[in-house]
C-alpha cells in the first residue's frame, strides 16, 4: 500500500514537471549586439521590437540586447525592427530571425544622414526678469506648431525667446 502512495506521488510530480515545461517550449530568445557599420563600435539605446505588436526592448549602453518572445503569438509575416536616430532602419521577418541561438548575434546598422525638422517650444508665461534671459533668436517664417518635411538644420534650430523691444546683451558669458 505504501509503495502505491509513493508511485502516485512520483506520477503527480512527473505530470507537474511536464506541465511546467510546456510553457518553456513557447519562449524564444533573440540576443545580440548592435554595431555601427563604419566604426564597428557598439550602438547604445537602439529600439528593437516587433512592429505594431507592442513587444520590444532597447539595447543597453554596450549595445547588447535580449528579447524573449512567445513565437506562437506572432506570425511569420510579422516584422522585427531595429531603429536608431542617424542609422538606417533594419526590418527582418520573424521567419528570418534565428531564435534560440546561444551565441550573441551581431546586427550591423548603416549610418544615414538625416535632416531634422524645425521644432519650436514657447512658454506662455515667463517667470523671472526678462532682461536675464540668455539665448539667440532667429524667428522662423513658418507659423508656430507647423512644419513641412523639408526642415532645415540652420539658424532656425535654436531657442526662440520673446523679449522686450529694447537692446539686450549677454551677461557674464564665458567661453
Amino acid at each position: 500500500m505504501k509503495w502505491m502512495t509513493k508511485l502516485h506521488i512520483k506520477y503527480c510530480l512527473l505530470l507537474f514537471l511536464c506541465t511546467l515545461s510546456i510553457g518553456l517550449f513557447g519562449q524564444h530568445q533573440f540576443k545580440g549586439t548592435v554595431l555601427d557599420a563604419d566604426t564597428k563600435e557598439t550602438l547604445p539605446f537602439v529600439n528593437i521590437g516587433i512592429v505594431n505588436k507592442g513587444v520590444g526592448t532597447v539595447s543597453n549602453f554596450d549595445g547588447k540586447f535580449y528579447l524573449e518572445i512567445n513565437k506562437a503569438d506572432f506570425s511569420n509575416t510579422d516584422v522585427l525592427q531595429f531603429s536608431s536616430v542617424g542609422h538606417k532602419t533594419i526590418r527582418l521577418k520573424i521567419s528570418e530571425v534565428n531564435f534560440n541561438n546561444l551565441l550573441f548575434q551581431k546586427v550591423v546598422m548603416q549610418p544615414e544622414a538625416m535632416q531634422l525638422n524645425e521644432a519650436m517650444v514657447t512658454a506662455k508665461y515667463l517667470k523671472g526678469k526678462k532682461d536675464d534671459v540668455v539665448g539667440f533668436s532667429y524667428p522662423s517664417k513658418n507659423k508656430f506648431g507647423y512644419w513641412k518635411g523639408d526642415g532645415s538644420l540652420g539658424a532656425e534650430l535654436v531657442t526662440r525667446i520673446s523679449v522686450d523691444k529694447k537692446k539686450h546683451f549677454l551677461k557674464n558669458y564665458k567661453t
